[in-house]
């Protein structure tokens, strides 16, 4: 048997961000390459008052996971912040799945936002598992998650 563990390590923050309309500076012109800004700016999950996780435009401010969420907003004004949630976080993990289960049936979940999936048929559909891999990588790209293979 042949596995493949695909780590989500920002899975929260990137589905909760997922749900934020974007936020175009008011006044700019409009922008050809939506790619090239950042279109939800600081935003930071908090869990209990404290942060959670926060993405880079919020770490550049200085907020880190840990902080109180009063801390957070003093360093960043401007900071989005929303409420850590693990259905939020099962959904978006469940929708991981559902794209892996396009290249095996044998799917299931490991801990810490992991999927694992058993790929020794599909390594011989794909004849190399550098082609699988890079297959796998392209197949999340529409659902926007980081992920880590091994």
């Amino acid at each position: 048997m042949l596995w493949i563990g695909v780590h989500l390590p920002a899975l929260s923050l990137e589905s909760f961000v997922a749900t934020l309309a974007p936020e175009l500076p008011p006044g700019e012109p409009p922008v050809d390459d939506l790619d090239d800004i950042d279109l939800v700016g600081p935003v930071a999950l908090i869990a209990q008052h404290r942060i959670v996780a926060a993405n880079e435009a919020a770490q550049a401010c200085g907020v880190r996971p840990g902080q109180k969420r009063a801390t957070a907003l003093g360093l960043a004004p401007h900071l989005r912040l929303g409420e850590a949630d693990p259905a939020r976080d099962e959904a978006a993990l469940m929708a991981v799945a559902h794209v892996l289960m396009g290249f095996t049936p044998a799917v299931s979940f490991g801990s810490d936002h992991v999927v694992l999936a058993e790929v020794q048929a599909s390594r011989r559909y794909f004849a190399v598992l550098p082609r699988l891999l890079e297959r796998l990588r392209a197949a999340r790209l529409p659902l926007g998650h980081a992920l880590r293979l091994a």
